[in-house]
């Protein structure tokens, strides 16, 4: 999710959810290769987060070409086209879930992305794999850390929802399934509903039974509370799993279908914006305050917490203000 799921998030998924897999925020291709090297930091992931999936989104097949071969390099375990995102600024030049409208463009990117995956693992050079000097000079320093020297051909996934004004997933999920993707996830929405209603379990399930057979993944996603919905989720409706994302914001445990106690959460909370800043030092701080708002729940004095919290300039003055909470809740 952007704005959500960034490194230090999924690191704290990690310890705490124990996910299957974890997918990073959604990337620019067409920023990326004009190079908007910013973007690079959402192509971060720490040690211990394997696997793990790079999102990239965008419009132009030769740009998402460049932007797998980077991943590839970068030492990521997938690739995952974005093809859900409703957002009217995504949306509208045609990119996240638009592309159910334009299938032909849709699968263009489907194969753009295997071949840039092959360009890397078949041996190209940086030099001709990456066109803006910047961002193949910090590629180049973060390849061979990460483990990205290692010439390897990579799974391409798919994310998406059920139609954009009605839907049609049963038509759209065959279109992609042309290009053999690995895995198709679905989100039970349709681009005009945003993320309002209930999601259309139905219509997913739909889908995974016209796919039967094809040797496609098949993800639900959308309300999912916890680890138990998504396997009860999964086995009514014939998937192979799902995706959680929005339940996990200030609640990692939701992954492992634990329930923390208040204080664990509180304290969570603290490690939470302590990582934050250690993975991004120069990142306003108010990016890991979305997070801080959701481990702050369902107690005595949560709203006032909340409120200062919102207002905290650092992780510093985060730990002040929860360790303060915690001291009536100790004695």
């Amino acid at each position: 999710m952007d704005g959500v799921t960034d490194a230090a998030a999924r690191t704290m998924a990690i310890r705490y959810g124990r996910p299957d897999i974890t997918v990073t925020e959604f990337v620019s291709v067409e920023g990326l290769t004009h190079g908007a090297v910013a973007l690079l930091e959402d192509l971060r992931f720490g040690e211990g987060e394997q696997p793990v999936v790079a999102q990239l989104y965008g419009t132009d097949p030769a740009s998402f070409r460049e932007v797998a071969a980077i991943a590839t390099a970068l030492g990521f375990d997938g690739v995952d086209v974005n093809m859900g995102c409703p957002a009217n600024s995504v949306a509208r030049r045609g990119a996240g879930a638009a592309l159910i409208e334009t299938p032909d463009r849709a699968r263009a990117i489907i194969r753009a992305v295997r071949a840039g995956i092959e360009d890397w693992a078949s041996g190209a050079s940086f030099e001709r794999l990456i066109r803006h000097n910047k961002v193949r000079r910090i590629v180049k320093e973060r390849a061979t850390p990460l483990g990205g020297a290692t010439r390897r051909v990579i799974p391409v996934s798919v994310k998406t929802r059920i139609g954009c004004d009605a839907i049609v997933v049963e038509r759209w999920v065959n279109d992609l399934a042309q290009e053999q993707p690995v895995t198709i996830a679905l989100h039970g929405r349709t681009l005009k509903q945003l993320y309002s209603g209930n999601a259309d379990w139905d219509a997913i399930g739909r889908a995974a039974e016209s796919l039967r057979g094809s040797g496609i993944i098949v993800l639900g996603n959308g309300d999912l509370r916890d680890r138990a919905d998504a396997a009860w989720r999964a086995h009514d409706y014939g998937l192979d799993g799902g995706l959680i994302g929005r339940a996990t914001i200030g609640n990692p445990w939701a992954l492992a279908g634990i329930v923390a106690e208040t204080t664990t959460r509180l304290r969570a909370a603290i490690e939470h914006a302590e990582l934050f800043e250690r993975t991004f030092p120069t990142r306003p701080f108010v990016a890991a305050r979305k997070h801080l708002h959701g481990y702050t729940k369902a107690f005595e004095g949560a709203g006032e917490l909340r409120k200062a919290l919102m207002l905290a300039p650092n992780a510093a003055a985060c730990r002040r203000l929860i360790e303060r909470a915690l001291l009536p809740m100790a004695a």
